[in-house]
């Protein structure tokens, strides 16, 4: 078996184009038994299971509802295994990051204060995206008991590591077109509670207000990682959706083979 190429070029080759095979009332009828069944898988969750099994039926349940409501869905999108987060270089570092659309910036960081624990720290990504960084955090806290061993004194002072990544590309006017495009599609309503004045003397009370969220990410390559330093990506990431526990590839700053099949194939 050949290596697996670490890269941008190895995600294409792991895309998963909706099956010609199956017509769009054959997928939905198919969906709606799958969706009945992780209904009742999740209503019989224990609570031993914890909340990461909870999870990943709530998204499997969420992406299903997204395929019956939606049957284009997956014909427009193709699937990409969000496993592909977790390639690693030969230091144990990511291959690949995601941007968020509103934050040139990749970062994680951990630290530890004096006589406080060992934490670490991500920006705020769907949870099972963040969760497959875990094993960064692992590292550096593995690398924190070792300096301290050599270092005993040092459990008194703040110790701190981190990588860090700047998005610095433009991105092309067709690609922020599909982008807008796209929205709709990977855009959540996530309840808040707010407190707000009301009434003649202006008493607080607390209502629930709908923010929505825009799951589309940019996901680059990076090479030669530097612990506290900030690293250019490569220019040329790849824009993708998250839903479901997965990721789906909207486009590329350059048209791949791949896309160009889903569009010719599945044009609607």
């Amino acid at each position: 078996m050949g290596a697996t190429d670490l890269s941008l070029r190895g995600v294409h080759g792991l895309l998963q184009p909706c099956p010609l095979a199956d017509t769009r009332s054959q997928r939905v009828l198919r969906h709606k038994k799958q969706l009945e069944a992780a209904q009742v898988e999740l209503a019989s969750v224990l609570p031993v299971e914890g909340a990461t099994g909870r999870e990943v039926i709530q998204q499997r349940i969420e992406l299903l509802q997204r395929a019956v409501k939606d049957p284009t869905f997956e014909e427009r999108y193709p699937c990409l295994d969000l496993q592909v987060l977790g390639w690693r270089d030969a230091q144990g570092f990511p291959k690949l990051v995601p941007f968020q659309l509103g934050d040139p910036l990749f970062w994680i960081t951990a630290r530890h204060w004096s006589n406080w624990s060992f934490a670490g720290s991500i920006q705020q990504f769907p949870s099972l995206m963040a969760g497959m960084y875990g094993d960064i955090f692992a590292k550096f806290q593995g690398e924190f008991e070792a300096d301290l061993r050599q270092y005993p004194a040092w459990r008194d002072a703040e110790w701190r590591k981190g990588i860090t990544s700047r998005f610095s590309g433009l991105i092309p006017q067709k690609v922020r077109e599909k982008i807008r495009e796209a929205s709709p599609d990977f855009s959540i309503s996530v309840p808040r509670v707010e407190r707000v004045k009301s009434g003649f003397f202006g008493w607080k009370r607390e209502v629930v207000v709908e923010d929505i969220r825009t799951r589309i990410f940019l996901i680059a390559e990076v090479e030669g990682w530097t612990v506290n330093k900030e690293i250019v990506p490569h220019p040329d990431p790849l824009v993708v959706g998250y839903m479901g526990g997965c990721l789906w590839l909207i486009c590329s700053f350059e048209e791949t083979p791949l896309e160009k099949y889903v569009r010719q194939e599945f044009a609607v």
